[in-house]
């Protein structure tokens, strides 16, 4: 009896540890919610500023030190999916068999733009708003953070993601309720260019495409 009782303690320590070895620490125990570490990327705000554009006849800048040329970045550039061809040995008699969709990374979209430095000094200027991206979290680590559970994950749901992400041009594949490689490289694009946790169909993702699961 004594002996069954020292198997029976030393299986509940065994239990206990095996427990904790998967716990980590900072890790979430809300019942009923899921959670992932996911890459944190840069986050950034928009804000507008009023400016005086310069509106005088084209100038160098190197020579006119009443003007300096201000270089904007409005919009990420984001993706797009693109049809390549796959192989150029390709000996199908369908075309479309020797091509394949590839998602690319598009440049941002730039803008430069020329501000007087001094308007006392040179009056041909006019006041306009323009918008300032600041960084306002640095990206590059992980944490913590509530993903979509796989019993949440349903056709239903994924069919709006990929209409939400179609619509967007992030997705370009099958509307059909599946989590394929299509749908997870669009998402991943989509959480980078809006500064979301990236790795896994988080919550603030599904809010920020205003779905619902």
């Amino acid at each position: 009896m004594k002996f069954t009782s020292i198997l029976f303690f030393l299986l509940l320590i065994w239990l206990s540890n095996s427990v904790h070895a998967q716990i980590e620490p900072g890790m979430p125990n809300e019942p009923g919610k899921c959670y992932a570490k996911c890459l944190m990327a840069d986050q950034y705000i928009t804000e507008y500023k009023l400016l005086p554009k310069y509106t005088g006849p084209p100038v160098d800048t190197l020579m006119n030190s009443s003007v300096i040329a201000l270089h904007f970045t409005p919009q990420a550039g984001g993706t797009k999916w693109e049809k390549k061809r796959a192989d150029k040995n390709c000996i199908s008699s369908n075309p479309n068999d020797c091509f394949v969709w590839c998602l690319i990374n598009l440049p941002d979209i730039k803008s430069t733009e020329y501000f007087v430095v001094d308007t006392m000094l040179n009056t041909a200027y006019q006041w306009q708003e323009f918008p300032i991206k600041k960084l306002v979290r640095k990206g590059g680590f992980t944490q913590w953070t509530e993903v979509v559970c796989e019993s949440d994950c349903t056709p239903k749901m994924l069919k709006k993601l990929q209409k939400r992400l179609l619509t967007k041009g992030y997705y370009d594949g099958e509307v059909d309720g599946e989590m394929s490689t299509a749908l997870k490289q669009a998402l991943s694009s989509y959480q980078k260019t809006e500064g979301l946790a990236v790795g896994a169909l988080t919550k603030e993702t599904l809010k920020a495409l205003g779905v619902k699961n």
